[in-house]
Formats: structure tokens, C-alpha cells, sequence
């Protein structure tokens, strides 16, 4: 049971991080500027538009961006029965 747990922990861990380092480098490619001005156009090209919905705030606070995509990851987990 605890190593079933354990996987599942080190997996999620390993999507926020594969997210967040997506959104670092989406940042650094598109600048600063354009992600203030609520990324128009570069995100839809490189990012899912799940992702792209939450990408909408400042890049000094990146927590806002990371919550909502893995609640869906974990659910779309979930309902598919990943153990």
C-alpha cells in the first residue's frame, strides 16, 4: 500500500515539474513583456489550452498556474482508475 502511495506521489511530482519547467521555458521564449499582457497569440501555439487558461497571471507568481492543471491531471487520473 505505502509504495502504491509513493509512486503515485513521485508521479504527480514529476508532472507539476515537467509543467512548470514547460512554463519557464514557454516564458523565456515568449519574454516578460508579452506574459504581463496576458500572452495573446505564442501560447496557443506551444501550450495545450488547458494550460493556456491558467497562464494568465504574472510571472513572479507561477503557483496559481501549476494548481488547476494538476487538479485536472489528478482527476482525468482518477476517473480512469490509475492506481
Amino acid at each position: 500500500m505505502a509504495m502504491r502511495v509513493d509512486g503515485f506521489s513521485v508521479f504527480l511530482a514529476t508532472i507539476v515539474s515537467t509543467i512548470a519547467s514547460a512554463i519557464a521555458a514557454e516564458v523565456s521564449m515568449t519574454g516578460r513583456g508579452l506574459v504581463e499582457k496576458k500572452i495573446p497569440y505564442p501560447v496557443e501555439k506551444h501550450v495545450p489550452y488547458k494550460v493556456e487558461k491558467y497562464i494568465q497571471v504574472p510571472v513572479p507568481h507561477p503557483i496559481p498556474v501549476k494548481v488547476p492543471v494538476v487538479k485536472t491531471i489528478f482527476h482525468k487520473v482518477k476517473s480512469h482508475g490509475w492506481h
